[in-house]
């Protein structure tokens, strides 16, 4: 019972150590995020937290593991509904968008982080695989409903799609002043004109 409490309480500081990391590079950066912001504000000595995440890395690697998986969950949320299969490719674009003008700083730094940081032990392509799965059966129930071109298999669609949402967000790391929001717009409507039956 004793040591059933004791790990719980270890997991619940882990929990509130990620939890103000993640707050605090939504509103600063990751750059700007430090063991010792975090540590004050969790109101722990930066010993105590490394007892947690043995580096700046390591919690890094766990803020965005944690973010991509919410990210991942929410754009495969995005294919779900009734609407047509195109709407869904659409909605996926649009989406992002939205969320590259809300959470424009956190988002790129993730972004940078997964792209180019070979410190990263684990990237989140779980994430990535799965919504191509999301939407390889998106695109295969479209070809069945006769909305969605049938000359290509729905995995080689599916390739496309994520490939362009992928591509985008490459690019943004690369360049800051890339226009992430209007070409995520742009590329959602040239993805449906790819992938619609009749293209």
């Amino acid at each position: 019972m004793v040591e059933s409490r004791r790990t719980r309480k270890k997991h619940e500081l882990r929990e509130r150590i990620l939890e103000v990391a993640i707050r605090q590079v939504g509103e600063r950066g990751l750059a700007a995020t430090t063991v010792g912001s975090i540590a004050e504000e969790v109101d722990i000595s930066q010993t105590t937290f490394f007892n947690y995440f043995p580096s700046k890395a390591v919690l890094v690697e766990a803020v965005i593991g944690r973010l991509s998986d919410l990210l991942g969950t929410v754009l495969a949320d995005v294919g779900s509904g009734d609407e047509p299969a195109a709407d869904k490719v659409l909605k996926l674009f649009e989406f992002a968008a939205s969320l590259t003008t809300t959470q424009h700083r956190v988002l790129r730094d993730i972004v940078i982080e997964v792209v180019h940081e070979s410190t990263l032990s684990e990237r989140p392509s779980g994430n990535l695989s799965a919504l191509h799965e999301s939407y390889r059966t998106v695109l295969a129930d479209g070809q069945r409903a006769g909305e969605i071109r049938v000359d290509l298999d729905a995995t080689i669609l599916a390739d496309v799609v994520i490939g362009m949402f992928t591509s985008v967000f490459t690019n943004w790391a690369d360049d800051v002043a890339y226009p992430i929001s209007d070409r995520l717009n742009t590329f959602g409507k040239l993805a449906v004109e790819l992938v619609a039956r009749g293209a």
